[in-house]
């Protein structure tokens, strides 16, 4: 089993306002980011632990093709600003769960976002999602700008 972590600031993005983007990226994200993400369904569930989602991801984060993850959300939790997912029915991986946590910095507005991605590649042929933290980065700095130029939103 493997093992992703990385840390990003968000300047100017307090942990509630992080938390409420975070907790409905999958509403948000199409419309904001189609080149990342084509289209994102809640197959059940209300966004809470035990939602399934269909996420296709768009050539920005693939590299190519349009390509659908089903995801289940595993906790939403908003005291401890956790948020985590896991991959169901996946071709690659038989275990891939990510965990996003926020955590306050000591100015009060800004927020170190942390993820730990763990997988398991069903073979040694699949590699490890590395690009992961290139297309989480890219995310990150369209939602940090437009977040930063619409302070109502969301």
């Amino acid at each position: 089993m493997g093992k992703l972590e990385f840390e990003w600031t968000a300047k100017d993005c307090a942990p509630e306002r992080c938390m409420r983007i975070a907790s409905n990226m999958d509403l948000i994200f199409p419309s904001l980011l189609p080149q990342f993400f084509v289209k994102t369904e809640r197959l059940e569930g209300d966004g809470g632990p035990g939602t399934i989602r269909l996420i296709t991801l768009g050539p920005a984060i693939t590299g190519g093709e349009e390509r659908q993850n089903k995801e289940r959300v595993t906790v939403v939790d908003e005291g401890t600003g956790t948020i985590g997912w896991e991959l169901v029915d996946d071709h690659r991986y038989s275990k891939l769960k990510t965990t996003f946590k926020i955590i306050p910095c000591s100015n009060g507005k800004d927020s170190i976002l942390h993820w730990e991605i763990d997988f398991e590649p069903i073979d040694g042929s699949t590699p490890p999602p590395e690009n992961f933290k290139d297309s989480k980065i890219h995310v990150i700095e369209a939602v940090q700008k437009y977040a930063n130029t619409h302070p109502e939103w969301p």
